[in-house]
């Protein structure tokens, strides 16, 4: 803290708290924070960004990820960033949350865990879809989810889901 600037000593600082396991330490985001003003980084952004996404701290979170998915190179990387992105905007504005779960298919198509968050989209949306005017009809969300779980690999999400398929 005396010495912000001081780069090589921030990456020790760094290093120590990582291999030591204190990345929940406040510190340990500081000092991430002041490496990457100085050394963009991919890697250092989206593990910045998750920590901030972990503690509740949209605004961060969306700016470290963002700045991430810029610094990305290799797709995996990208539909990686796209899927954490999703997960925030899932809060409030699913159409949004689910076509940065889409993104993440184009950037790397067959990535699982995207298949499963549009999944979870549909799955949690009966309430917010549901006309209430025939039951059959309102329960056709739990289908187009168990289409993304089986499409994840999921069997158990496939499971909970055909349970309540309508009858």
């Amino acid at each position: 803290k005396q010495n912000p600037n001081d780069i090589a000593l921030a990456k020790k600082i760094f290093g120590f708290m990582l291999n030591g396991k204190c990345t929940d330490d406040p510190l340990w985001l500081e000092v991430g924070e002041a490496i990457h003003q100085v050394e963009k980084d991919y890697g250092l952004a989206k593990n910045i960004g998750v920590r901030y996404l972990s503690n509740d701290n949209m605004p961060k979170a969306e700016q470290y990820l963002k700045e991430a998915l810029t610094l990305a190179k290799e797709p995996a990387d990208k539909a990686e960033v796209l899927i954490y992105q999703g997960q925030i905007k899932a809060r409030s504005d699913k159409p949004a949350a689910r076509a940065l779960f889409r993104q993440a298919l184009e950037a790397n198509p067959g990535n699982k865990l995207a298949y499963e968050k549009i999944g979870d989209l549909y799955y949690q949306s009966f309430d917010a879809c549901a006309k209430k005017v025939n039951m059959a009809d309102d329960r056709l969300v739990y289908c187009l989810a168990a289409d993304y779980y089986q499409k994840a690999g999921d069997a158990q999400k496939v499971g909970n889901a055909k349970a309540a398929f309508p009858s």
